[in-house]
């Protein structure tokens, strides 16, 4: 596998960023093919709803990882003439697309609860069942640490929800696991019981994944502490007040506009310098990619009014 993605890799010319995360996803498909397997087999040779249903539920995370693969493809093409800031702005999108699967996740849980509660449960156990939910949960629980570690390191918002969402799954095949044991001690509804408990977990896991990447999308302002950041690197000595000062959302990225007033006796090498020094510090802060300041001289309106009384006399 290592060699055929480090043919791809050197065949699209990525960085050794780039590479690391496609690497990464590819790692992640491989994974949840084997979950898939493990669980599922076992699952039509004896029964279990709750195990059949979270093998789907890796069958469900690998197709999503395939086409995030090819996501990613084009989010890490480096920028062109027809895409001057380069193709970043997709990764929101397919971050939305892993919400919307973590909330169907949810949903088949949730239908697969009420069926159960309507037709009763149906029960084969076989020692293979907690076997498979113990590799899958220590699987996810691995998946989930490294993914979020690596995310922080590369800065990638997607390697970060791909995280989110292995610990999705963790919930998910725990509550597999206590229904196959409830259901081996003779309490076949806990499986239901603790399936539509981790939907509600599931559910809110989805549902503030997609509302941060609908942010992405429609262009919303970052959060309040981010925007404090931004203030801190504003409020210099040189910079004798705020004229104007946005900052919005362009894919992940933030981008920063601002127009601010200095002292009308400044050289315009001392107005460069101030200006880079602002930009500089503004892309220091996490998440900021452009920063744009425009400055203006300060209006020396006591000076105009000295001068035009003094004309008056």
């Amino acid at each position: 596998m290592k060699g055929f993605v480090n043919s791809i890799q050197s065949k699209f010319k990525r960085t050794d960023r780039e590479k690391k995360i496609l690497f990464l996803i590819f790692l992640l498909i491989f994974a949840n093919l084997f979950l898939f397997i493990i669980k599922f087999f076992p699952s039509i040779v004896f029964e279990s709803l709750s195990v059949r249903s979270d093998s789907f539920n890796s069958l469900g995370d690998a197709g999503y990882s395939i086409v995030l693969l090819i996501g990613m493809y084009y989010a890490l093409k480096p920028a062109d003439s027809e895409h001057p800031h380069g193709h970043e702005r997709i990764k929101p999108f397919l971050s939305l697309l892993i919400a919307i699967s973590i909330i169907l996740v949810g949903l088949l849980i949730i239908y697969q609860g009420i069926n159960g509660l309507i037709t009763g449960p149906t029960y084969q156990y076989t020692p293979l069942f907690i076997i498979a939910l113990i590799i899958s949960i220590l699987t996810k629980l691995g998946l989930y640490r490294y993914l979020a570690s690596k995310g922080d390191e590369l800065d990638s918002n997607i390697l970060i929800d791909i995280s989110k969402d292995s610990l999705a799954d963790v919930f998910a095949s725990t509550s597999a696991l206590i229904g196959v044991i409830g259901a081996a001690s003779g309490y076949p509804y806990l499986d239901i019981i603790f399936g539509l408990l981790v939907s509600i977990w599931i559910f809110k896991t989805g549902y503030e994944m997609a509302h941060e990447n609908i942010n992405y999308l429609v262009g919303g302002a970052p959060s309040k502490r981010t925007m404090k950041q931004i203030q801190d690197v504003l409020n210099q000595k040189e910079i004798t007040k705020q004229l104007y000062c946005e900052a919005h959302y362009v894919g992940p990225e933030i981008h920063v506009y601002c127009e601010l007033e200095v002292p009308s006796n400044l050289s315009l090498m001392e107005a460069h310098e101030i200006e880079e020094k602002i930009e500089k510090n503004l892309k220091k802060i996490k998440g900021v990619k452009d920063a744009y300041i425009h400055l203006e001289p300060q209006k020396n309106n006591s000076k105009t009014k000295n001068t035009h009384n003094q004309s008056k006399e």
